[in-house]
C-alpha cells in the first residue's frame, strides 16, 4: 500500500494567519530596534543555539520529567510565543535538520497548548490563559478607581515597569521579563488585562541587580467602553484610544502582597525610573562584542529554567561565543521590508512553507 501523506497539523495555518501583520507591520520593525536587528545576529550562530534547545528537550524526555514541571520551568506564554516565532524564522532559513525541528516544535507546541485557555494557541489579538471561572476570585480582589490621580498612578507605575524591562531584557527578550495576559471581555463594556513582571531583579544577567526589590509585580487592570487586542506578542497592545483613562479597577501585586496604597506606587516607580537609568547607563558603555554577549546571555536566560532542570548552562558557551566574536551582522535579505507578493512567497519568508515540510 502507498504511504499515506501526513495531515498538516491545524496550528501551522493558525501561526500562518497570525504573525502576518506582526512580521509586516512598522511597530515591529527589527531595523529600528535595539541594540541592534537581530535578524541579521541570528544567522551566524542560531543552528547551535537550535542544537541547545534540542539537547534539552531530549534530556528532559529522556529523565522523564512530568509535563507540570517544565511547564513550571517555561517562561511567560508571550515569551514562547516569540521564542517560538523565532525559531521557526532560523530554522526555515538555515534549512535545519527537520527531525531535530519537529522534535523543538512539538515541544513548545504541546507547552502552549497545555497553558492555554484558547483552542488557537497562536491568537493573534487575545493571550487566553483562564477561564472565567478562573478569573472571579481576581476580579473580586480588584479595587475601584477612586479618582484620576490613582489612574495616573497606575498608568505611570506600569508604564516605569515596562521601560525598565526593556532596559533589562532589550528588544527580543522583552516578553520574558513583561507579558500581558487577555484582554478578558469581562461584559460589553468591561476588559480585562493582567501584566505580569515575573524577574524584576536578574543578578545573573546585571550583577548590580542581585536582591534588590521587588522582584516580581503582577498588574490587573480592567477597562471599561475600550477595544483592546493584541499584535501577536502580547505587550503589543492595540487601541485607538488613550485607555489609561478608562481604568475602573485594578490591584497591584508585589512579591506575592497587594499593594494599594499610591503613595507607596508613586515612590517605588520612582526608584524603578532611578535603576532603569542606571541599566541603560551600563548598556550604553558596552562595546559591540560585549553587547553581543550580552545578548546571548539575554537569550539564554528566557530558558534558564528549562537548562537548569535538565543540567545545562544556560549561558552561552565557547563555542557559540567564538561563532559570533569579532563578527559584524550579517547583511543580505535576511530581513524583507515590502510585504510577499503572493501567498507562496509570504509562506517561504516567515518559515510556513518549512513548517509543512518538516511535517509531511
Amino acid at each position: 500500500m502507498p504511504k499515506r501523506k501526513a495531515k498538516i497539523p491545524v496550528w501551522i495555518d493558525q501561526y500562518a494567519s497570525s504573525v502576518r501583520r506582526f512580521t509586516f507591520n512598522h511597530d515591529h520593525d527589527p531595523l529600528s530596534h535595539l541594540p541592534f536587528n537581530a535578524f541579521r545576529f541570528y544567522p551566524l550562530y542560531f543552528d547551535l543555539w537550535l542544537d541547545k534547545i534540542y539537547r534539552a528537550i531530549m534530556t528532559a524526555e529522556r529523565k522523564k520529567h512530568g509535563k507540570d514541571r517544565i511547564i513550571k520551568a517555561m517562561p511567560s506564554y508571550g515569551s514562547l510565543k516569540y521564542i517560538f516565532y523565532t525559531l521557526v524564522n532560523m530554522a526555515a532559513y538555515l534549512d535545519y535538520d527537520p527531525k531535530k525541528a519537529k522534535a523543538v516544535f512539538d515541544f513548545f507546541v504541546k507547552i502552549m497548548q497545555a497553558t492555554s485557555a484558547d483552542k488557537n494557541i497562536f491568537n493573534e489579538h487575545k493571550n487566553i490563559l483562564r477561564t472565567r471561572h478562573q478569573l472571579k476570585p481576581i476580579i473580586a480582589g480588584l479595587k475601584k478607581v477612586s479618582g484620576e490621580q490613582e489612574k495616573k498612578t497606575i498608568a505611570k507605575f506600569a508604564g516605569v515597569l515596562a521601560m525598565y524591562n526593556h532596559a533589562l531584557y532589550n528588544d527580543f527578550s522583552t516578553e520574558f521579563g513583561y507579558s500581558i495576559e487577555g484582554p478578558y471581555q469581562l461584559s460589553a463594556h468591561e476588559q480585562l488585562l493582567i501584566r505580569h513582571f515575573p524577574q524584576l531583579n536578574p543578578g545573573e544577567l546585571w550583577p548590580s541587580l542581585a536582591g534588590a526589590r521587588p522582584s516580581s509585580v503582577i498588574i490587573y487592570s480592567i477597562y471599561r467602553e475600550i477595544k483592546l487586542r493584541m499584535r501577536f506578542v502580547t505587550t503589543h497592545l492595540i487601541t485607538k484610544d488613550n485607555y489609561q483613562d478608562k481604568l475602573t479597577g485594578y490591584s497591584v501585586i508585589i512579591n506575592n502582597k497587594q499593594e494599594l496604597n499610591s503613595d507607596k506606587l508613586v515612590s517605588l516607580a520612582a526608584e524603578i525610573a532611578e535603576r532603569t537609568a542606571r541599566i541603560y547607563l551600563e548598556q550604553k558603555k558596552l562595546n559591540f562584542e560585549q553587547t553581543k554577549i550580552k545578548f546571548l546571555s539575554q537569550q539564554g536566560y528566557e530558558l534558564k529554567g528549562l537548562f537548569d532542570l535538565v543540567g545545562l548552562d544556560w549561558r552561552p558557551d565557547h563555542k557559540l561565543l567564538s561563532r559570533v566574536r569579532n563578527k559584524k551582522l550579517k547583511s543580505g535579505g535576511i530581513i524583507k521590508i515590502s510585504f510577499p507578493a503572493d501567498q507562496k512567497e509570504y509562506e517561504d519568508y516567515v518559515g510556513v512553507s518549512y513548517l509543512k515540510k518538516v511535517y509531511v
